[in-house]
C-alpha cells in the first residue's frame, strides 16, 4: 500500500514509513534510557560488584621472540555485562548501537597485565560494535592489536585484570 505526499509528489511505501518510525522510536527509546543516566557509576552501585564476561578470539599471533620474551597478537576482544538501567521493552530483542553511544554508557576499565603497547584497529573506521539486549546486557566488541607483549608466567596462565 502506498500513499502520495501532496507537497512533494513523492511516493512512499508503508514499509519505508514504518522503518522511519522505528528509527525515531529507537532514538526516543535510547534518549529515555539515558535520561538521568550517570556513566561514571557502575551498574548496581552499592550492591555486589559488576560481573564482566570477557571473550578473546585470536585472529593471528606472532612473531614470538624467545630472546626478547615478546609476542604480538591481533584479536577480537569482547566484553559483556548487565546494566539494568539500560533494560528496555519493545519489539526488538537487541539494539545495535552506534559507537558514539560508548561515550554515554558505563564501560569496564579492562586492561592486559604486562601489555607494553596496544591499539584499536581504526582503518576506515574504528573496529568496534555495541549491542544492547532487553534485559540490559551490553555486548561490546573491538578488534585490538597487541604488539610486543612481554611473556611472563602470569600472561602464560591467562591473567587478565579488569
Amino acid at each position: 500500500m502506498t500513499f502520495l505526499k501532496a507537497a512533494t509528489g513523492v511516493k512512499t511505501s508503508t514499509r519505508q514509513r514504518t522503518q522511519s518510525n522505528n528509527h525515531s522510536n529507537i532514538s526516543e527509546l535510547l534518549d529515555n534510557l539515558l535520561r538521568g543516566y550517570d556513566n561514571s557509576v557502575r551498574p548496581d552501585f552499592g550492591g555486589p560488584p559488576a560481573t564482566v564476561e570477557v571473550d578473546i578470539m585470536v585472529r593471528s599471533m606472532g612473531p614470538i621472540s624467545e630472546v626478547d620474551m615478546t609476542y604480538s597478537m591481533d584479536c577480537y576482544f569482547r566484553q559483556s555485562w548487565v546494566d539494568r538501567r539500560l533494560a528496555f521493552q519493545g519489539g526488538k530483542e537487541t539494539l545495535a548501537l552506534s559507537i558514539s553511544m560508548l561515550a554515554r554508557i558505563w564501560k569496564p576499565d579492562t586492561y592486559f597485565y604486562n601489555g607494553k603497547h596496544s591499539y584499536l584497529h581504526t582503518i576506515t573506521s574504528p573496529n568496534k560494535f555495541v549491542r544492547l539486549y532487553q534485559d540490559g546486557r551490553v555486548l561490546y566488541s573491538s578488534r585490538l592489536k597487541y604488539p610486543e607483549n612481554i611473556i611472563t608466567e602470569n600472561s602464560v596462565n591467562g591473567a587478565i585484570e579488569g
